[in-house]
C-alpha cells in the first residue's frame, strides 16, 4: 500500500501540470477575445499581451514543480532503500501505534503494540533518550539474538518528542561466533595450562606485548604485576643473554632467520634466574613487507638445565678421575668411557 501511495504522488505533479495547462490555454482563448472586443486590441496584441503573461506564470510555475517533483523522487528512493533493508526499521507515535514499517519488520517478527517491554522501551526513548541495547527472542530455527537501536522522533519544524524511531539489526551469526570462539579460547587456555606454556603476542609497531598468565606466573608475577611494555620486559633479562636474545628477534624481524628459537635466562620475582625457551614467529606483515605482528611461547627449562649441568659435573669427574669408567646403556651396550678405562 505504501508503494502505491508513492507512486501516486510521483504521477500527480505531471497530471496537475497538465491540467493547469489545459485550462490556462482555454482561459488564455477566453481572456484573448475579451482584450479583442473590450479594448480594441488586434488579435496580435492581445496574444503578444497573453504570452508575455503565460511566459511569466510559466517560468514561475516550472521551478516549483521540478522541485516538489524532485522531493517526491527522493521520498520514493529513500522509501525504496528503507523498505529492502535487510534490518527492521520501524516507528511508533506517543501512542504507540505504527506510525511505518519496512518489508523486515513486517516479515522477521510481530512486535506487539500493547506489549509492556517494548512499551518500557519506547517511553525512554520518548523522554529523549538514544539508546542501543541486544535482545534473544524464540524464532523458528531457534534464539534470534538482535541489536535494537532507539531514538526519539522529533517534528523538524518544533522539534518537539512526537514518537520513536527504531532499527533492529540481526546479529545472531555474530553471537554464535563470538560464542565459538570464547569456548575455543577456553579450551586454548586449559590446554595451555596443562602443558604450562606462556603466551606472548607482540605488536611489532608498537611494541606492547600481551602475556597470558602461565608466562607471568613462570617469573613469579601476579597477571596485574607486570605490563607488556618492552622496557619492564627487557630488565628481566639476564645480560649475558640479552644482546644475543634481541640480535636474534631482529634477525628474524628482518626475514634473515625462518623462526626464532632461543634459550635465555629471566629473574624471578624471588631473585633467582629462570630458564626459559621461546619460541616464535611473525604471524603478519604490512604490504611493504614490515612485521606487525609476533606470537610465541615460553618454556621453563629450567629443571633440564640444571639436569644438563650436573651431568656436566659428572663428566667432568669422571673424565678427569685415574680410575676406569665405563657407562652402558639398558643393553649392556656402552654408552661412554673415561681416558682411563
Amino acid at each position: 500500500m505504501e508503494k502505491i501511495k508513492v507512486l501516486l504522488r510521483g504521477a500527480y505533479l505531471p497530471m496537475k501540470s497538465l491540467l493547469a495547462f489545459v485550462f490556462v490555454a482555454l482561459v488564455l482563448v477566453s481572456v484573448n477575445d475579451f482584450l479583442v472586443s473590450a479594448y480594441t486590441l488586434t488579435h496580435t496584441q492581445a496574444s503578444l499581451l497573453l504570452l508575455t503573461g503565460a511566459m511569466i506564470a510559466i517560468y514561475g510555475y516550472v521551478p516549483i514543480t521540478k522541485a516538489s517533483y524532485t522531493k517526491h523522487q527522493r521520498d520514493s528512493y529513500a522509501w525504496n532503500i528503507m523498505n529492502n533493508s535487510p534490518e527492521m526499521v520501524w516507528a511508533v507515535n506517543t501512542e504507540y501505534k505504527l506510525l511505518f514499517f519496512n518489508e523486515a519488520f513486517r516479515s522477521s517478527i510481530n512486535m506487539a503494540e500493547d506489549n509492556s517491554k517494548w512499551k518500557e522501551l519506547y517511553n525512554k526513548a520518548l523522554r529523549g533518550i538514544t539508546f542501543t541495547f541486544q535482545d534473544t527472542i524464540s524464532a523458528a530455527i531457534g534464539i534470534a539474538s538482535y541489536e535494537n537501536s532507539f531514538q526519539p522522533l522529533k517534528s523538524p519544524k518544533s522539534g518537539k518528542i512526537e514518537g520513536v524511531a527504531c532499527v533492529s539489526r540481526d546479529i545472531t551469526w555474530k553471537v554464535d561466533q563470538e560464542k565459538k570462539l570464547k569456548e575455543s579460547n577456553e579450551k586454548l587456555e586449559m590446554v595451555l595450562e596443562g602443558a604450562d606454556l606462556g603466551i606472548w603476542d607482540l605488536n611489532l609497531q608498537t611494541w606492547e606485548a600481551q602475556y597470558n598468565d602461565q608466562l607471568k606466573g613462570m617469573l613469579g608475577y601476579k597477571p596485574s604485576e607486570i605490563d607488556g611494555t618492552q622496557i619492564a620486559w627487557h630488565n628481566l633479562f639476564h645480560q649475558g643473554d640479552r644482546d644475543k636474545a634481541l640480535d636474534l628477534m631482529k634477525k628474524h624481524i628482518n626475514g634473515e632467520i625462518d623462526m626464532i628459537d632461543m634459550e635465555y635466562r629471566m629473574r624471578h620475582k624471588d631473585g633467582h634466574w629462570v630458564w626459559i625457551h621461546n619460541r616464535g614467529k611473525v604471524m603478519e606483515r604490512d604490504s611493504d613487507g614490515r612485521a606487525v605482528r609476533a606470537l610465541g611461547t615460553h618454556t621453563d627449562i629450567t629443571q633440564r638445565k640444571l639436569a644438563e649441568y650436573e651431568l656436566q659435573k659428572l663428566s667432568l669427574v669422571a673424565s678427569k678421575t685415574h680410575n676406569g669408567v665405563i657407562i652402558t646403556d639398558a643393553n649392556a651396550r656402552v654408552a661412554w668411557v673415561n681416558e682411563a678405562y
